[in-house]
Parts: C-alpha cells; structure tokens; sequence
C-alpha cells in the first residue's frame, strides 16, 4: 500500500512547500482486525498498526476517502478532522 510512501512524501512536500494529498484505498488496521480478523484490536500489534496509520493520515493535508462511510471511519476510528477529508476524487 501507499501507507509506506506517505512519510518520505511528507518530509518533501515540506521542504517544497506543497501539500500532500494521500488516497489510502485500504484501511490496514480495520483490514486486520475487523474483516479479516488476524489479530483482535486489543493486541499490542494491531495498536501498533493504529498509532502508525495514525501518524500517517495526520500527516497529510487532505486524504481522499472512496465513499462517504469511508470518511466517517476515518473520522471516529483515527480521529482525522473532517475537514481534512474529501470523497470527491475531483478536486484538482
């Protein structure tokens, strides 16, 4: 995933002075723990995996959710302002 990305992109857009956009397609810490059920959210790893994902949404200047429930997810799980979030793919 682009996960990855986001902090090496982060340190550039700010020595460029340009905003950072991230589109995550995937959420990996419900993906672990809700749909596939690999590790229950209570686990040292699946905190881990939350503080991280965390950190790299917060990060960025606007994240592009794929649909509107996607958006409140972001928003109630990882505490991301709203205002940072769009689902319009279109905003350029």
């Amino acid at each position: 995933p682009g996960h990855v990305d986001v902090l090496p992109a982060f340190l550039l857009a700010k020595i460029f002075n340009k905003k950072l956009v991230f589109n995550p397609l995937i959420i990996i810490y419900t993906g672990l723990t809700e749909e596939q059920k690999i590790v229950g959210k209570d686990s040292l790893f699946a905190k881990f995996v939350k503080f991280g994902e965390t950190l790299i949404y917060k990060s960025c200047d606007l994240i592009l959710a794929d649909t509107p429930f996607q958006r409140e997810h972001l928003n109630h799980e990882f505490r991301i302002n709203k205002n940072k979030i769009s689902n319009n793919k279109f905003i350029f």
